[in-house]
Formats: structure tokens, C-alpha cells, sequence
């Protein structure tokens, strides 16, 4: 019993490294002027349809090939992360957003719906679906910088999700690959490729998240923590509900607010969650967040808790509903905050800084 006493205290005393020190400076966010984001497609219901059609179909795809070992679905691997990276519903890499981004920029608004085609595979084009496989294609090979060797078959593999048997007619495999890539040299020439690849939503939430995690204010399995919840969000806003609802805050708000607003979902839902261990719970009384970005947080955390739609299985239990709820209160109780600066809060007022909350000395 002495040694369960003595071992319950030494823990207890470890736990207390996670709090700042007292001359400690809160973090400042670099702010990112180049976010990518595409027109939002608002009254037409069609066009909303065709996009959320192709978001979709991409986590669709991603999902199956890397079930069969054809892709993989993750390039992290600290120890202890498999549970928020591997599963490629998560899409740790960014591959699904990044090409449901290039998509999303090619059919912008209301013009999306020039691929609608209610007779075709999926209701889309023909031209649409061989766009959206080398949209895929180039995503998955930007992403993790992999290659394939001629005629092992996979751009014709990849080709053959997007397109049916029947549509192809009497091609051989060469000829398939061509296609793909004659779908992928209409894309370069159209849009600014890397520049969408590198500073799409979910890559600059990862910027942000790798300046927390070289402040100290996170620890690298919070990290992958925090990148499997904005994954998790990002697939809600553009596959399940209100999926015009990123480009809409982007166009309002700007893109970097929106990407903050993620990042502060992300830490209060890892705050709020009982199944994270106290050693890896963010310093979050040093982590600043701006009164936009928290009030774009609470519609996110409120569009998830009113969802009626089915969410897809493999996240992890940071994204369940019953840390969502208190995520929402951490994240209103935050704003009400802000409304009453504290004097750290009153020194950040022209950057609109503001402190998530009070830390809670658990011991």
C-alpha cells in the first residue's frame, strides 16, 4: 500500500510540468494572407449537390484503395498515434481535401452545375469524373511524394473508380493511362496547383499546429490528436452538412480565421475529452485565439451537435458528440472572456487576442 501511495504522488507531482511558467508569453499565430478556397455555391441546389457529390466520391475512393493496401493513409508515426492517423476516413495526409480542393476550384459556385448530368455515373460528366480521378492522382502524389513504376496498372486502376467499364469502350491499359493523364495536364494549365495543395484549409491548419508544437504548447501526440479532430470537422463541412460552409466563413471572414477557428476546435474538444492522458493536454491559457475565429468555432461545434446525418465510422472518440458539447461550453465561456479582457487579453486587444480559458490545476 506504501508504494501505491508513493507512486500516486510522484505522478501527481509530474503532472504539474504541463503548467507555463510564470514568465511565460502566450503564443502569437502567424497570420496567412494565401489561403485557397473556392467560390461557394449558395442558392443553387445543384451545384451544392455536384460538390458535396465529388467530396464524397474522393473519400470514397481514398478509403477503398488504401483498404487494399494499394495506397497508404498515413506518413506520421510517433508512437501512440496510430489511432488518430491510420484510418483513412481520417485522412491524415490531406489527400481527399486537397483534391476535393482542386475540384472545388475548377467547379467553382454556381457553375458547378455545367457537371451535373443526371443520365451519368455518380449525375456528373464524363469530363467532370476524369478531372476529379487526376485531381485524386495528383493529390495522393503530391501528398506523399510516391511514384509507380510503367505498367504496374495504377493510373488506369485509378481511372476505372471514377469512370465505368462501358464509358471507356474498347481501350487498352496505355490508352487509359494517357486519359488520366491528359486529365492532369488540364488541371495544371488551368489552376495554380501547389499553391492549392500547400495552402488549402487543412495545410494551413497544420502550419498552425506545428508552431504550437514547436512553442511547446502541444506535444507531438497532441499534434496528431488535434490533426484527426480538424479532419474530422473538415470532412463534416464538406461531405455530411452544410457543406458550402468553409468557402462561405472564407469569403466572409477570410481563409486564416476559418483555419484558427479549426485549430480552436481541435484543442477544446482535446481539453474536453476524458480519455486523453494529462501529460498531453495543451498549455491552452497561452494559446490565443481571436473573438472571429472563436465565434466561427462555436457555429462548427454547433453544426456538429445538430447533425442528423450519418457521420462515417473510424474517427476517434475525440470527435463523439458528448465532447463535442463540451467543447461548444469551453468554447462559449471563452468568448464571454474575451467580452472582459483580462489584462493579458487587454495588451493583445489590436490583434484581437484572446485567452481560450483559465487553466484548471487538476491536482
Amino acid at each position: 500500500m506504501e508504494e501505491i501511495k508513493c507512486m500516486l504522488s510522484s505522478k501527481k507531482m509530474e503532472d504539474t510540468r504541463i503548467l507555463p511558467a510564470a514568465d511565460s508569453t502566450p503564443c502569437q499565430f502567424e497570420k496567412f494572407k494565401l489561403v485557397a478556397f473556392s467560390e461557394p455555391a449558395k442558392k443553387d441546389p445543384i451545384a451544392i449537390k455536384v460538390r458535396m457529390v465529388i467530396s464524397r466520391k474522393m473519400a470514397s475512393v481514398y478509403t477503398e484503395m488504401c483498404g487494399l493496401s494499394l495506397l497508404m493513409s498515413r506518413n506520421v508515426f510517433e508512437r501512440g498515434s496510430s489511432e488518430f492517423t491510420m484510418n483513412p476516413v481520417i485522412d491524415s495526409m490531406g489527400v481527399v481535401f486537397t483534391a476535393t480542393e482542386i475540384m472545388r476550384v475548377m467547379c467553382p459556385g454556381e457553375s458547378s452545375e455545367i457537371a451535373y448530368d443526371p443520365e451519368a455515373y455518380l449525375e456528373l460528366t464524363l469530363t467532370c469524373r476524369i478531372h476529379m480521378a487526376a485531381a485524386f492522382f495528383m493529390a495522393y502524389k503530391m501528398k506523399t511524394e510516391e511514384g509507380w513504376r510503367q505498367g504496374t496498372g495504377m493510373p488506369a486502376y485509378v481511372l476505372s473508380k471514377f469512370v465505368c467499364q462501358h464509358e471507356f469502350g474498347n481501350v487498352t491499359r496505355r490508352e487509359l493511362c494517357n486519359m488520366l493523364s491528359e486529365g492532369e495536364l488540364a488541371i495544371l494549365a488551368q489552376l495554380k496547383i501547389h499553391s492549392i495543395s500547400e495552402y488549402n484549409i487543412y495545410s494551413v491548419v497544420e502550419y498552425k499546429l506545428e508552431y504550437l508544437l514547436e512553442e511547446g504548447l502541444i506535444t507531438p501526440l497532441a499534434s496528431c490528436m488535434a490533426l484527426s479532430v480538424a479532419s474530422f470537422y473538415l470532412y463534416l463541412l464538406r461531405c455530411v452538412t452544410d457543406t458550402e460552409f468553409l468557402e462561405t466563413a472564407c469569403k466572409e471572414h477570410g481563409g486564416d480565421a476559418v483555419c484558427l477557428a479549426v485549430v480552436a476546435v481541435c484543442i477544446s474538444s482535446i481539453m474536453c475529452s476524458f480519455t486523453v492522458d494529462i501529460n498531453h493536454l495543451p498549455k491552452e491559457n497561452l494559446i490565443i485565439f481571436d473573438y472571429t475565429s472563436l465565434r466561427l468555432a462555436l457555429e462548427m461545434v454547433d453544426i456538429r451537435i445538430n447533425c442528423k446525418e450519418f457521420i462515417t465510422r473510424g474517427f476517434p472518440s475525440l470527435c463523439c458528440l458528448p465532447v463535442a458539447k463540451k467543447a461548444k461550453a469551453t468554447i462559449a465561456e471563452s468568448i464571454e472572456h474575451w467580452k472582459q479582457p483580462t489584462g493579458l487579453q487587454k495588451e493583445n486587444l489590436e490583434n484581437q487576442a484572446f485567452v481560450v480559458k483559465e487553466f484548471v490545476n487538476v491536482s
